[in-house]
């Protein structure tokens, strides 16, 4: 039997705007075709966070207390051996790409 996709999704929050609204739908879709999304946050969830959370995607929040929060890079680093991390999909926002980055070349997983 063939294992689920593991896809950690990182965001520094999830605001209520446009594009969150847009990314439900699509991790809605990759949902139903078989792949398991892992959403993170470097902050607090947001508005959008919050509705993730209450339709049971796995959700970690609050990552960083400041920009440059080494710690961050060994909580994720948890989550990634946690749930077996296939591929990291980065929000195009500069500290996501930052610890993504960081992340998918010391750990060799795709992003």
């Amino acid at each position: 039997m063939d294992r689920k996709t593991n896809i950690l999704i990182l965001e520094s929050s999830f605001f209520m705007g446009g594009a969150e609204k847009y990314m439900y739908n699509i991790f809605e879709k990759m949902k139903e075709n078989g792949f398991n999304l892992i959403l993170c946050t470097l902050y607090e969830p947001g508005p959008m966070g919050q509705v993730f959370i209450n339709e049971g995607y796995t959700f970690y929040h609050d990552l960083i207390q400041y920009k440059f929060d080494f710690r961050a890079y060994f909580k994720l680093r948890r989550i990634i051996k946690k749930h077996k991390i296939d591929l990291i999909y980065l929000v195009n926002q500069p500290l996501t790409l930052f610890w993504g980055f960081l992340l998918g070349k010391t750990n060799n997983i795709p992003i």
